[in-house]
Order: C-alpha cells, then sequence, then structure tokens
C-alpha cells in the first residue's frame, strides 16, 4: 500500500550489489508496469537484474542514460511502450567533463564517457524523449501529483542524510523522518558512509544514489514518496530535503518521469 494513500502502488526491489541501485529503480518501474497492465508473463526483478548483466559488459558504474534505455527496450518487451510516456531530462546531454576528477566519478569516466556518449546519440537518434532540461521543482512536483506517474531520481545522498538531521521548518515532517534517514542508505555502497555510527568519516565529496519518487502530498506536510532500493521501504522526505539533494553538484539534475497510461486515454481515438 503507498504510504500517502496516493499515487502508484509500486513494486519495491532491493538492490543486490554495491552499486546497482540505478538497476533496482529500473526494476521497480519495469515490475509496476508488469502488474499495471498485466504484462510480462510473471517477469520477476532477478529476471531484470540477470538480463542487464547478459546485455552489458560493465557492472559497476550505471549512469542515468544507462537506466533510461535499459527501461526503454523493457518496455517494448513488455508490450508496454504505447502505455507508458517516459522522457529523460539532464542538464548535460553525455558525461560533464567537471565530474572527471571527481572521486566518485573518476575511477570509471574514461570508460563511462564512450559508453555514454554512444547511448545519448543512439536516444536522440530513434526520437527518444531526451531533453536538456533542469526541471524546476514545482514542475516535478506537479507532475508526481498525477497518481499514474513516477519519477527515477539521481540525488546526492549525503545532501539527503545531513538535511535531514538539520533543523527544518517543517520541524514535525523533519522529526519523522529523521530517525528513517539514519537507515536510509545503510545498504547501499554508493552511499553507506551517510550515517556517522556506519563510518569513521562522513563523505565530503558527492555520494550519488538512485531513487524512485512517486507521490507529492501538499496538504500533509509538502513531503514527496521515495521507494528506496537501499532499504526497499518507502518513505516520506520533506519537499526541501528532496530538492536539495536531487538538484545537488553531480547530479545534472538527473530525472526520468515515468507516466503510466489509464484506459481512457489509450482508447482515445487519434486526433
Amino acid at each position: 500500500m503507498h504510504p500517502s494513500g496516493d499515487g502508484l502502488d509500486v513494486v519495491a526491489v532491493r538492490q543486490r550489489g554495491d552499486f546497482d541501485c540505478g538497476l533496482a529503480c529500473a526494476a521497480m518501474v519495469v515490475l509496476t508496469v508488469a502488474r499495471r497492465y498485466r504484462v510480462g508473463g510473471g517477469v520477476t526483478a532477478e529476471d531484470v537484474f540477470e538480463d542487464y548483466a547478459a546485455r552489458t559488459n560493465h557492472n559497476t558504474s550505471i549512469w542515468t542514460i544507462d537506466v533510461f534505455d535499459f527501461l526503454d527496450a523493457w518496455l517494448d518487451r513488455l508490450g508496454a511502450a504505447d502505455r507508458v510516456e517516459m522522457a529523460y531530462l539532464t542538464t548535460t546531454l553525455g558525461c560533464n567533463s567537471e565530474y572527471k576528477h571527481d572521486p566518485f566519478y573518476s575511477t570509471d569516466y574514461s570508460d563511462d564517457e564512450q559508453r555514454v556518449t554512444r547511448l545519448f546519440a543512439d536516444a536522440l537518434g530513434r526520437d527518444k524523449v531526451v531533453r536538456r532540461e533542469a526541471l524546476p521543482l514545482r514542475d516535478l512536483l506537479a507532475f508526481l501529483s498525477d497518481p499514474s506517474s513516477l519519477a527515477v531520481v539521481l540525488v546526492d545522498a549525503a545532501v539527503l542524510a545531513r538535511r535531514a538531521r538539520a533543523p527544518s521548518a517543517l520541524a514535525t515532517t523533519a522529526q519523522a523522518v529523521v530517525g528513517a534517514f539514519a537507515r536510509l542508505f545503510a545498504g547501499c555502497g554508493c552511499a553507506q558512509l551517510l550515517a556517522p555510527d556506519l563510518a569513521p568519516h562522513p563523505p565530503a565529496a558527492f555520494q550519488g544514489h538512485y531513487v524512485v519518487a512517486t507521490a507529492f502530498d501538499s496538504m500533509g506536510g509538502r513531503v514527496v514518496t521515495l521507494y528506496n532500493p537501499a532499504t526497499r521501504a518507502p518513505q516520506v522526505v520533506p519537499v526541501d530535503v528532496f530538492d536539495a539533494a536531487r538538484t545537488a553538484f553531480g547530479t545534472d539534475y538527473d530525472v526520468i518521469t515515468v507516466r503510466l497510461r489509464d484506459a481512457r486515454e489509450l482508447c482515445r481515438p487519434a486526433g
């Protein structure tokens, strides 16, 4: 059941390894689409993970364009491409050269750059909805207010953890989630330094992590529901905390928006 009572009832998936949070988010989308439209013949999260391993020759660094390309292939495989509207918005159509020496990106940057450049060119060449755009918060919240919508969002997990512990104007809401944030990223190797009790040194640099955002509740304290693949459990997060994390340096404002069309839209004649 969705914690806010609104939004899609997402199939939660926990990541398998240290750096596959983006793949776990893709699996959440695939399984949610499969259940919504009753397609896929009983596809499981394991099927999605195994398919990614079979398709690629890299298993650590996953960029947002990897997630987008993989989701696009799975929508075709499910026969659901015409039922789902998907777009990828980012401030950089490729690899941001500013990240070449950033500790989070630098290890695989050269290899990643070739793959990422090719995937962007392929998506744009096939007229996929990939746009250079910093999606404004108000537009993202309006999108998430639609109960048929979700988004895969790249966040700086370090910012999420720091802001959740800091005093907030939304005192009641913030207090409700602070304890949860202490555990929020404990299962993810790409962000496991976030809780002081889990590691000797707090992170000083970008700690990229993918989450699935599903619902914006403007009446219940301006919170967004996030499905975190490090824990599987959905959590409500204050909007100001969410926005600070998704717009931090290192994210390029990356977001994949996904909207599941309803039966009335699918039956509506063209024109």
